[in-house]
C-alpha cells in the first residue's frame, strides 16, 4: 500500500539543509533562500539557502583543484569510496525515504525506491572505476497501482499537462488517431518518458521514433536500472544516467597518434623563423620517412627546411632534399646453394 508522507515521522525528518562546497556545509548563499513546502499540507518545511553566482564559481575552483589528486588515486581506491557512500546510504534508508518522498511529493515507499536505486546505480559505478568493461544482469520489473480518478475534462495545454508531476497523478485524455495522440504527448517542453499501451508491434515502433522522450515503456515496462541508460530530453534533463552512457557524461576522449617506424627523434617538428623544419635521424629509414614528411608539407606549400642530426646529436639545416627511393637502398644477395 502507498502512505504519503503525512505522518509524524515525515513531518519531522527534514533537518537544516546545507550548501555544500568542499569540506564546508554553509547555512547561507549569495542566491538567497527558498522555502521549501510540504507537499501535501502546503506549509514551509525548511529555509534551503541557494547557490549564486559566487558559491558556483568557488565550487567549480575547488572541483579544478581536486582532479589531479583524484587523477592520481589508484583505481581501487577509486573503486572503494563510492562502494562506502553506497553502504552508507543503505544504512540510512529510513531516514532517506522520508526526505525523499517530502522532496518530490512521491509517496514514502516511492522515496524508498528512490534510495534503493541510487544505491544499486552508486554500487554499480564503483564497478567501473577498475575496469573497462561491465557485465549485463538481467532485470526484474515491479509495479504497485494506484486508482485516482477526478472526471474533469482537460485542456493539453493545460498546466498539469505542461509540468512534470512527481506524484500519484494522471491526467487522461481522449485521442482520435497515432497523430493525434503523438501531438498530445509531445506538446510540452519536458521530454523525460512516454508509455504506450497496445498489442499492435507496429504501432510500438512507428510511436517510438516519433514520441519526444528521453525512454518509450511499452505496456507497463518501467526499466530502470543501474547498466540502462536513463535522462530525458528538452528541460527534462541533460544527458543520461546508468550504463556506460552514463559514464560518458564524465568522460573525455583524447586521440593520440604515433607514427611507427618513423625513429626517435628529439622532436618531431619545430619552426625556425617562420618556416616549418622537420627533424630526422641521422640516414635509415627514420631520415626517408621524414624527409619524405618535409616533401608532402612543401607540395602542400609550406615552407619546409630540414634539420639532420647525426650521431653524435650535431644538427646541419639543408634545404629539402627528396626522399630516396626504398628500390635504390642497399639490398643484400641470396647466395646460391
Amino acid at each position: 500500500m502507498a502512505t504519503l508522507a503525512t505522518d509524524e515521522t515525515a513531518r519531522d525528518a527534514v533537518t537544516q539543509v546545507h550548501l555544500h562546497i568542499g569540506h564546508e556545509r554553509r547555512t547561507t548563499g549569495s542566491g538567497g533562500t527558498h522555502s521549501h513546502l510540504h507537499p501535501v499540507m502546503q506549509v514551509v518545511q525548511a529555509e534551503i539557502p541557494l547557490a549564486g553566482a559566487a558559491e558556483v564559481e568557488e565550487a567549480v575552483h575547488r572541483a579544478k583543484a581536486a582532479r589531479e589528486g583524484w587523477r592520481r588515486t589508484a583505481p581501487e581506491v577509486r573503486r572503494d569510496i563510492p562502494k562506502r557512500l553506497a553502504d552508507l546510504m543503505q544504512a540510512k534508508r529510513t531516514e532517506l525515504a522520508p526526505l525523499a518522498a517530502l522532496d518530490g511529493g512521491t509517496t514514502i515507499n516511492g522515496g524508498e525506491r528512490g534510495v534503493d536505486l541510487a544505491v544499486a546505480r552508486t554500487r554499480y559505478y564503483a564497478g567501473w572505476c577498475d575496469k573497462l568493461t561491465g557485465e549485463l544482469l538481467s532485470t526484474f520489473d515491479t509495479r504497485g497501482e494506484f486508482t485516482y480518478t477526478v472526471p474533469e475534462p482537460i485542456d493539453p495545454d493545460h498546466e498539469i499537462c505542461q509540468v512534470e508531476i512527481f506524484g500519484p497523478a494522471l491526467v487522461v485524455m481522449k485521442f482520435h488517431d497515432e497523430n493525434q495522440a503523438a501531438h498530445i504527448a509531445n506538446n510540452s517542453d519536458y521530454g523525460r518518458a512516454a508509455c504506450i499501451q497496445t498489442n499492435d508491434i507496429q504501432r510500438v515502433h512507428r510511436l517510438s521514433e516519433r514520441l519526444e522522450a528521453g525512454g518509450v515503456y511499452v505496456n507497463g515496462g518501467f526499466q530502470i536500472q543501474p547498466h540502462t541508460p536513463f535522462g530525458g530530453i528538452g528541460i527534462s534533463g541533460v544527458g543520461k544516467e546508468g550504463g556506460k552512457a552514463g559514464l560518458d557524461e564524465f568522460l573525455h576522449y583524447k586521440t593520440v597518434a604515433v607514427g611507427l617506424g618513423a625513429g626517435i627523434f628529439s622532436n618531431d617538428a619545430f619552426r625556425v623563423d617562420g618556416k616549418v623544419a622537420i627533424v630526422t635521424g641521422a640516414g635509415g629509414r627514420g631520415d626517408c620517412i621524414g624527409r619524405a614528411y618535409a616533401k608532402g608539407l612543401a607540395q602542400a606549400g609550406a615552407n619546409v627546411i630540414v634539420a639532420d642530426l647525426d650521431a653524435n646529436g650535431a644538427k646541419s639545416v639543408s634545404a629539402r632534399r627528396p626522399c630516396r627511393s626504398r628500390s635504390k637502398l642497399p639490398t643484400r644477395r641470396r647466395s646460391r646453394r
